[in-house]
């Protein structure tokens, strides 16, 4: 039978991704769910901290029943995912940028089997190479407004030449 396990090349996604994963103790509700007739596994609990701050991102948790529960702490969200490479992607803080609307120059894009094609190079307020979670102008503008996620580099930049939801151009 396929189990849900912590491999190593889960552990050096996550270093690459800049997280540190630390096993958490058993408790004694991780007992009495194995104990339970269905459990399939012991559960294990791991806490997802960012390497540089040493601050927890989220929580990895395999149940007894052979699921993945993930806890974003910083938005507040739980979910079920398949495999632990998933988990950690959803888990590890997203750097979203702000575009010019201005491009410069194409770059060549290499699909997952093979196929390739040209698209134009974004700019974005910071000068960090744009990617496809980045923000056109109005929406960065809106998150701006709403508090969303946004490149402090960025964000200082539109707040600077956007005084006022009015003034903005």
């Amino acid at each position: 039978m396929w189990q849900l396990l912590l491999s190593d090349a889960d552990r050096a996604l996550a270093a690459e991704l800049g997280l540190l994963l630390v096993q958490q103790p058993v408790t004694d509700t991780d007992r009495i769910e194995a104990a339970h007739p269905q459990a399939v596994r012991f559960p294990e609990s791991w806490l997802v901290r960012s390497v540089l701050t040493r601050w927890p991102l989220g929580r990895l948790r395999f149940t007894a029943v052979d699921c993945l529960y993930v806890s974003k702490f910083d938005a507040g969200l739980s979910g079920i995912e398949e495999s632990v490479a998933e988990a950690l992607y959803w888990i590890t803080p997203l750097q979203r940028h702000a575009r010019t609307g201005e491009y410069s120059g194409t770059e060549v894009i290499v699909r997952r089997f093979g196929s390739m094609f040209e698209r134009p190079r974004a700019l974005t307020e910071c000068g960090a190479k744009a990617s496809a979670a980045d923000y056109s102008p109005i929406r960065a503008r809106s998150a701006l407004v709403n508090g969303g996620e946004i490149c402090p580099l960025c964000r200082s930049k539109l707040e600077a030449r956007c005084r006022s939801w009015k003034e903005c151009p």
